[in-house]
């Protein structure tokens, strides 16, 4: 395989390549309240629709039509790891990228344990945002050892949310923060006791007070 920029790997659609793990059978959505530090998570039968997590959202007591797409500033993905206007990327840390027919993911394979306390994972800058209320919403699915509780930790600035994963699942999570201006550095990355984290969507929204 071959290096990208970021120290991942790239899949060659022609190749025999390893594939992720298939997709669980469980889902899950979570409103964050990053200034709060509050969390509500909601087991679900499929993945959110847009009209179900402003629901949630709006249960949280954030009112918001962030995640329709007139509010949306940026949206990265493996195929689209960059984009313009309003300038954004991804910075994606031993993760194998799979970008071929039907595919569109980045995949960590993550040993047992770690030598340090976390495990690299995929960073995101947003240019452009301006001040306010925002949302950054992260699609993904995680899979713990067997009989472990992995961690996915997400920094935005200096503040930290953690989302315990003991079963395999599907998981979209919408992160609400009142945002100072400049711009959005946001990360992702691993305690140990996952197996295997497959990252989809980054999206970064202007939202309602």
């Amino acid at each position: 395989m071959e290096s990208d920029r970021t120290g991942g790997n790239v899949i060659d659609p022609g190749a025999a390549a390893p594939r992720s793990p298939d997709a669980p059978g469980a889902y899950l959505h979570d409103v964050v309240d990053l200034d709060a530090g509050h969390i509500a998570s909601t087991p679900l039968r499929r993945a959110p629709a847009n009209a179900s997590r402003t629901r949630l959202l709006a249960e949280a007591g954030l009112h918001t039509d962030a995640v329709t797409a007139p509010g949306r500033t940026h949206r990265l993905t493996p195929r689209r790891p960059f984009q313009t206007t309003p300038a954004g990327w991804l910075d994606a840390f031993e993760g194998t990228y799979g970008t071929g027919p039907g595919v569109d993911e980045v995949w960590w394979r993550l040993p047992a344990s770690f030598p340090t306390e976390f495990w690299p994972g995929v960073n995101f800058t947003f240019k452009g945002s301006g001040a306010g209320p925002r949302l950054l919403s992260l699609s993904y699915r995680a899979y713990p050892y067997a009989g472990r509780t992995g961690t996915v930790v997400i920094d935005i600035g200096a503040k930290r949310t953690e989302i315990p994963i003991s079963a395999p699942v599907t998981r979209t999570t919408d992160i609400a923060f009142d945002h100072p201006g400049g711009l959005v550095d946001a990360r992702v990355f691993f305690r140990a006791g996952l197996i295997d984290f497959v990252w989809k969507v980054a999206a970064l929204s202007r939202r309602s007070a």
